[in-house]
């Protein structure tokens, strides 16, 4: 299925469709492939009858083409997409002036609005009262296959009192699936042309071929979930904007006060707060011991002064004090240095030296270092422990042809299955409105 056109012959005589077969079959070898029927109903909106109701009239044409069957809706108070762009961005309308969706099963639209009583009648135009409605337009006549590349379907335009208004011709090109003109007026030179060829030479033609031009079609074949699907698409590629700094101040508080502060093995602890108090042990013995070295080295000058000088005596009070090893050997080794002696008082000689023998880290026991790193890796299980679990984030909305396999879906301007169906059930109606045959 390819891009159609359309063409008019309104002054076109009885014997037009003879005409027409002929030329085709003798000038392009056209084959016929079968017949051409549509029929054409108008239903009128009577909800401005209604007591209370004010509105437009509208009108609901149904397009019926052997197992084809299309609705199409005008509505006066509708928005077109390019007149709504114009408006609020945030403005939401159901429907537009132009709504046409296809039907199935063709005759199942009149049962469903008897059963609704949906506020919609048929135009009658027997003109008798008692009569049954008919169709209000049949388009009666045959198809042709040119070659593998054209579908002519050509017939008669007949209205509900048999009146004979003259012909329709739709030209259906396969190999091209859409024509766009640069212009923008959906005029071709090309479909024209060979539409014009079909119809025979006869003098006082009234021919007219039928152009839509792109602006209507966007307005007519706008589909609101494809819009928006588009939309969430362009949305979710665009870069998502950082957070502001506060936010972030914010949430890693939150996180601190969640998880608590870091915690310390208790090695190092102990490795912490132990040299302060070695500091002190140190800084009270010296105090304490200060007084009674004095006094000692005052009584061994004065014994010295006193007392002939002999070999092999030593007077008790010069033996310097023993050292105070219980104190020493209760606290943990420390690999903190010492802080410098203060001048002011003497050294306490070898008190300071066995209390500051500790091992440095390089001398330490293996089992300690492994014992470290065990608490370690507990540390860090329990972290990961108490961090929420954050969910996968839910797919991206992609449509059905997300394989790249899969070929790339028909577009709206693309006259392929039933869309050519639609934009030719549209082309006809318009056609024929537009001469208020409708």
């Amino acid at each position: 299925m390819g891009y159609t056109a359309v063409a008019r012959w309104m002054n076109a005589q009885t014997n037009g469709l003879d005409l027409i077969a002929e030329n085709i079959r003798q000038k392009y070898n056209g084959q016929q492939r079968g017949k051409w029927q549509v029929s054409i109903r108008l239903y009128r909106s009577t909800i401005a009858t209604l007591p209370g109701m004010v509105g437009a009239d509208r009108a609901m044409f149904t397009f019926t083409s052997g197992d084809s069957a299309f609705v199409l809706i005008e509505d006066p108070l509708a928005l077109s997409p390019s007149a709504r762009d114009t408006m609020q961005s945030n403005s939401t309308d159901s429907h537009y002036f132009h709504t046409i969706v296809p039907v199935s099963p063709p005759g199942a639209l009149e049962q469903l609005l008897d059963q609704l009583k949906a506020p919609w009648t048929m135009r009658n135009t027997t003109g008798g009262p008692g009569h049954a409605a008919r169709q209000q337009l049949l388009i009666d006549g045959l198809v042709f296959a040119i070659g593998t590349d054209w579908i002519v379907r050509v017939g008669n335009v007949i209205l509900a009192g048999g009146t004979l208004k003259g012909m329709l011709l739709e030209a259906e090109y396969l190999p091209l699936p859409d024509l766009r003109t640069p212009t923008g007026d959906g005029s071709s030179e090309f479909i024209s042309g060979f539409l014009a060829s079909l119809l025979p030479n006869i003098a006082d033609a009234k021919t007219a071929g039928v152009t839509i031009p792109d602006s209507a079609w966007e307005d007519v074949l706008f589909n609101g979930e494809e819009e928006e699907r588009r939309k969430r698409k362009v949305a979710a590629q665009l870069p998502k904007p950082l957070a502001p700094e506060s936010t972030l101040q914010s949430v890693a508080s939150s996180e601190t006060m969640r998880s608590g502060p870091p915690s310390v093995p208790p090695s190092s602890q102990q490795t912490q707060t132990q040299p302060s108090q070695s500091e002190e042990s140190q800084q009270t013995l010296s105090t304490q011991n200060a007084p009674d070295d004095r006094m000692d080295e005052d009584k061994a000058a004065a014994n010295k002064e006193e007392a002939p000088p002999t070999e092999h005596t030593q007077t008790p009070s010069t033996i310097p004090p023993a050292p105070d090893t219980t104190q020493q050997s209760s606290a943990p080794t420390s690999s903190v240095p010492p802080p410098p002696p203060d001048s002011s008082f003497p050294s306490a000689g070898p008190t300071q030296t066995t209390q500051q023998t500790s091992q440095p880290p390089s001398q330490q026991q293996p089992s300690e270092l492994s014992q470290q790193a065990s608490q370690q890796q507990q540390q860090q299980q329990q972290q990961q422990q108490q961090q929420p679990s954050i969910p996968p984030p839910p797919p991206e909305d992609e449509d059905i042809f997300a394989s790249p396999d899969d070929p790339d879906p028909p577009t709206k301007g693309d006259w392929v299955g039933v869309e050519r169906e639609r934009r030719s059930a549209f082309s006809i109606i318009a056609t024929l409105r537009s001469e208020g045959l409708l």
